[in-house]
């Protein structure tokens, strides 16, 4: 039986922060959001957007994507309803219910994490609270300029940990930390309940490490997508020369396997 094709509602704006390293795992992010998704999906991926430096070390991002998410409201021309996503993320649900979600007159959504995922456990660099690492953004109400965002910093209106913890550049009572954690499972996935897994621990993200206990959640995306031709060998030989994936990747092309087989011959 022929099943209907699905009725595509309203266009999805979703910005990715990523950069050179990730541009893997992005792949498979854009792939998983779009196998599931009813609405229009219009993605963009933020790479090597020229933002201001901070003045104290203190106050730099900690990845070259930090603070992409405070220009998605100005790169969307200040109108609409856009999503922000960091790179090390899979989706099992349609990003359609982030597009018709109230607002309930909140201009940010976000989740709240209030206890340690189990990865995290005894690491001091995890924080519990609001997680803006997925964003709902109501771009007509955000004034949002990174310039002047940088300049608190440097005033020190504002910490580093302020910033990006608790988003104190918003009134608290326009951001709602009440989007559903499955929208943001961090190092989790239960099947049936999971929407977005986040692979937070950097050396253990699946693409850098085959013992990952979701690595098979994982590589059943990246294997469609090497089956669809949407990531190749040139890109993979690439990113494994340069240190940004784990060299198994490569077994799932013949050239990989021929390099693993004979070390003398070159990725590319």
């Amino acid at each position: 039986m022929e099943h209907p094709p699905l009725v595509k509602k309203d266009t999805l704006r979703i910005f990715v922060g990523t950069d050179e390293s990730q541009r893997i795992p992005t792949k498979v992010l854009e792939y998983s959001i779009r196998k599931f998704a009813t609405c229009e999906v219009e993605l963009h991926q933020m790479e090597d957007l020229r933002i201001p430096v901070p003045k104290e070390p203190e106050n730099r991002p900690k990845t070259r994507f930090s603070f992409y998410r405070f220009m998605i409201p100005k790169l969307a021309g200040y109108s609409g309803r856009a999503v922000y996503m960091d790179a090390d993320m899979q989706v099992f649900s349609d990003v359609s219910e982030l597009l018709e979600r109230p607002m309930n007159g909140k201009y940010v959504q976000c989740s709240f994490q209030d206890s340690f995922p189990e990865a995290w456990t005894g690491n001091p660099h995890f924080s519990h609270g609001r997680q803006l690492s997925v964003l709902v953004l109501d771009c007509n109400k955000l004034d949002w300029v990174i310039e002047k965002i940088v300049a608190g910093l440097d005033r020190g209106d504002y910490t580093y940990k302020e910033l990006m913890e608790d988003l104190c550049i918003m009134a608290p009572e326009k951001i709602g930390d009440d989007l559903p954690a499955e929208w943001n499972h961090l190092e989790m996935h239960e099947a049936g309940k999971t929407k977005l897994t986040h692979y937070t621990v950097i050396a253990t993200q699946p693409w850098k490490n085959p013992k990952n206990p979701l690595i098979d959640i994982w590589l059943k995306d990246f294997e469609e997508c090497v089956a669809l031709g949407l990531i190749g060998w040139s890109e993979i030989s690439d990113a494994i020369e340069k240190g940004f994936i784990a060299p198994y990747l490569g077994d799932y092309f013949p050239e990989g396997k021929r390099c693993r087989a004979d070390p003398l011959v070159r990725l590319r």
